[in-house]
């Protein structure tokens, strides 16, 4: 369930329900063809978050945590992930210290510090995405400017599931890649918020890559 503000954002209402009955055994039968390099996508919408991020990383997959919606997390618990992806609300969530007016190499080693993420990307709405590659590069995109403003839910499952398709669509990561991957999720984002819902606003790479191309020709 969401709640529509005036401004257009939205406040998630979660009913955990079938999500929520998930047993030790269902993980292990899930798991049981997982190989290593396979790549585990998680959320906070579910039961035994952490257990199956344990199980994940102890068969050498890759981890990839958005850490939605906002939850008190006991970072420790969840240990180091390869891929943590998160909004500006959750990521000023965990640095927990004033008000971040910069997404720079300081407040992103901050989340860093304290989540032992390897990665960190943040999403910034109107302002893009920023990432801190395991290298210590900071990798900035701008904002793709959306063909309307109708509704933001879904507008974040669209940016993790276009950037993470483009990043490891090939066998090595390198930067240029990581910006390339988050200039894509945030093109797949911003054509989200035009549609009304949240399964349904989830755009296909061709509306994509079309987008991203319009874009670019705007700009010239």
């Amino acid at each position: 369930m969401f709640e529509k503000t005036e401004t257009s954002s939205n406040a998630i209402i979660l009913f955990y329900g079938a999500n929520c009955a998930f047993t030790k055994s269902y993980i292990d039968q899930i798991f049981s063809k997982a190989q290593p390099n396979d790549i585990l996508l998680i959320q906070y919408e579910s039961s035994l978050v952490e257990e199956i991020i344990d199980m994940a990383r102890n068969r050498g997959m890759v981890v990839v945590f958005n850490a939605s919606p906002k939850l008190p997390t006991d970072w420790k618990r969840v240990g180091p992930v390869d891929w943590l992806l998160v909004n500006q609300g959750e990521a000023q969530a965990i640095i927990a210290e004033g008000s971040v007016h910069e997404w720079n190499l300081k407040s992103l080693n901050q989340i860093q510090g304290k989540t032992l993420a390897k990665n960190i990307v943040v999403t910034l709405g109107g302002k893009g995405a920023v990432a801190l590659a395991s290298t210590g590069k900071v990798i900035s995109v701008p904002a793709i400017p959306p063909i309307a403003h109708v509704d933001t839910t879904g507008a974040g499952d669209a940016f993790a599931g276009h950037f993470l398709a483009t990043l490891f669509n090939g066998t090595k990561i390198e930067e240029s890649h990581i910006g390339r991957a988050l200039l894509v999720g945030s093109a797949a984002g911003s054509l989200a918020v035009g549609i009304r819902g949240a399964f349904t606003a989830i755009p296909s790479s061709n509306a994509v890559q079309s987008h991203l191309q319009n874009s670019s020709k705007d700009k010239k």
